[in-house]
């Protein structure tokens, strides 16, 4: 494109921000196309991810269709709703405010030399040091807020050591899961989340018995393997649909092995309506197929503190 959108040029840094990397190599598009795929359960082709972010030359702008779906990813409705409820944040104040502040230090220095109004100059300078024990109380205070969250969690209280999730535990929502890993999750994708300052790893939540994406095993074990495919109920019979689902569980096939991700895996209504921890996952190279995935058990605890550790359990 010849001038640049900058309302695409922001939804980028967006998405990048999203799912916690920087989209500039092959392998970061084909990590990109393979979250939009898991997350909103549908593609868009790694050739036109580089157009969009200009790793290949073209002069011709992306089509609303592929604009709508990059705006679903980072939580909007569709790319009009993108466009319009997200804008950049005033900044009159910020830059009027230290221009106040200069003009009244010179008034003050000018009052302060002539002998004139000596308690203008202490008015005019007293202020700043009222900010400065303030922002310095506020800060003490939420570094004491967050030291409370920490050491009174309900996870704290639940698991040994307060670090290790173990197979069986329960939770009862996806904020309890998430913020144990540092995630901050949209309400409309919160299945499938990256770790922050974790490539590869990811927290996935699967529902038992999908009616859309069929989560399958063995669930007295608590699911040695959860098995994955995608054919909603409604396409079921339909023979014109098959070609449809074998393209995008193909398509599914080949991102995961791509991707080779860890899964740090809670399934929910397994029980309840809330979430039971199954453990770490990986793609089963042996077992899966262009026509479903298969995704096999490799840890039976989590410990928050040895995150990075799991990375060594990838195929």
């Amino acid at each position: 494109m010849n001038t640049p959108d900058p309302h695409i040029t922001r939804l980028r840094s967006d998405i990048e921000a999203e799912v916690g990397r920087k989209i500039r190599t092959p392998k970061d598009f084909d990590f990109l196309s393979a979250c939009i795929a898991d997350r909103l359960h549908q593609t868009i082709s790694i050739s036109t991810l580089k157009r969009v972010w200009n790793y290949v030359a073209s002069d011709a702008t992306p089509r609303l269709s592929t604009l709508d779906i990059l705006a679903q990813f980072v939580g909007s409705k569709d790319w009009e709703d993108y466009t319009t409820k997200k804008t950049e944040p005033a900044e009159t104040t910020e830059n009027t405010e230290p221009a106040e502040t200069t003009e009244n230090t010179g008034t003050s220095e000018n009052t302060e030399i002539n002998g004139i109004d000596q308690e203008y100059t202490k008015t005019s300078v007293f202020p700043k040091k009222i900010r400065v024990f303030w922002i310095s109380l506020l800060s003490l205070t939420i570094l004491i807020l967050l030291g409370l969250w920490f050491f009174h969690s309900p996870y704290r209280g639940e698991t040994e050591g307060g670090h290790i999730i173990h197979k069986g535990q329960t939770f009862a929502h996806y904020d309890d899961i998430h913020r144990l890993f540092g995630i901050q999750v949209r309400d409309d994708a919160p299945w499938y989340q990256s770790v922050p300052h974790n490539d590869g790893l990811f927290v996935w939540t699967p529902q038992y018995q999908n009616p859309n994406w069929h989560n399958e095993g063995d669930s007295a074990l608590l699911f040695p393997t959860i098995t994955e495919y995608w054919e909603p109920d409604s396409l079921k019979e339909d023979p014109k649909s098959q070609q449809l689902l074998q393209h995008m569980n193909s398509t599914g096939y080949f991102l995961a092995l791509r991707m080779n991700d860890i899964r740090i895996t809670f399934m929910q209504n397994l029980t309840d309506s809330g979430f039971v921890f199954l453990g770490v996952y990986r793609i089963s190279l042996s077992e899966s197929n262009t026509n479903h995935i298969v995704y096999e058990r490799v840890a039976d605890d989590c410990d928050l503190t040895r995150l990075g550790d799991l990375r060594q359990l990838r195929n």
